[in-house]
């Protein structure tokens, strides 16, 4: 079975552009030692410490940032053969996402994130 796992790992991996793995890459290396920072795990990493640091992110980063940020959580975490923290959803509306910190929360959580960063554009 470990064998097998492994195998769909690197299938899914050698899917990926150059440029895609370099910034999961580069996503992984800010995430790590921001866990290690705010004395949490990184991996495997809860859903509350992924909400925490995109809130940490979400005054200075665009929210196509934060949604690669969460895909490269979740990828690192299926490589390394533990339960992602984060699954992928589609929202409703204009919020396209990778989702399900908490599962009533997350969609309140996101629109907010989108509000916010919808306002900094605008405004």
């Amino acid at each position: 079975m470990a064998n097998a796992r492994r195998r769909l790992v690197d299938l899914q991996g050698a899917g990926r552009a150059p440029a895609t793995v370099l910034a999961y890459a580069t996503d992984w290396a800010d995430f790590e030692p921001w866990c290690v920072g705010a004395g949490r795990a990184s991996l495997p990493a809860d859903p509350e410490t992924v909400a925490l640091y995109l809130s940490h992110l979400l005054p200075t980063h665009k929210v196509a940032t934060l949604e690669r940020r969460l895909a490269a959580i979740r990828s690192k975490h299926l490589e390394a053969g533990f339960p992602a923290p984060i699954t992928p959803v589609l929202a409703t509306g204009p919020y396209c996402c990778w989702a399900s910190l908490l599962p009533s929360a997350v969609p309140i959580w996101w629109r907010s994130i989108w509000r916010t960063w919808m306002s900094q554009r605008i405004g």
